[in-house]
C-alpha cells in the first residue's frame, strides 16, 4: 500500500501516475504550491534543474509528514520501511509513488545525457537515526 492516496493524479489500474509529467505536478503540488516561500525559491533555478528540486523536496515532504502525522513507532518504522523499498525500486527502474517517479523520468533522461543522477538512498535512514 502507498503512502499517499491521490485519485486525481493516478492511473485508475495501478494507483500511480499515468505520465512523468503528473509525478512532476504532484510534486510541484506537495512541495511548493504557488504563494510558498519554496516555489518563489525554486523560481530562481533554471527551468532545467526545478522539477528534480521539487522532486526531491517532495520526497523530504513525505518524510516529514510520517513524522507530523503518526504516533505509533510501529507504524512509523512500517512506512519508513515501505519508503525504502520505493527507494530501491526508484533505482530498479519501477517506482510507485510519484514523488519517486518524477526523479525516475528524470534519471532516464538523465542515462541518455550521461548526467549523474540524484541518490536520497540514505536520507530515510538518517531521519530514523536522529529520533
Amino acid at each position: 500500500m502507498q503512502p499517499h492516496d491521490n485519485a486525481e493524479n493516478a492511473n485508475q489500474s495501478t494507483g500511480t501516475p499515468a505520465s512523468p509529467a503528473q509525478a512532476n505536478d504532484y510534486c510541484r503540488q506537495k512541495a511548493g504550491p504557488p504563494g510558498s516561500a519554496l516555489y518563489y525559491a525554486l523560481l530562481q533555478l533554471p527551468p532545467s534543474k526545478r522539477d528534480a528540486a521539487y522532486a526531491v523536496h517532495a520526497f523530504c515532504q513525505e518524510i516529514a509528514d510520517i513524522h507530523a502525522a503518526v504516533h505509533d513507532p510501529g507504524v512509523a518504522h512500517a512506512k519508513l520501511d515501505w519508503w525504502r523499498q520505493e527507494l530501491a525500486r526508484l533505482f530498479s527502474g519501477a517506482p510507485a509513488h510519484p514523488a519517486a517517479r518524477a526523479p525516475a523520468s528524470r534519471r532516464a533522461a538523465d542515462r541518455n545525457t550521461a548526467a549523474r543522477p540524484v541518490s536520497f538512498s540514505a536520507m530515510p535512514t538518517r531521519i530514523m537515526s536522529a529520533s
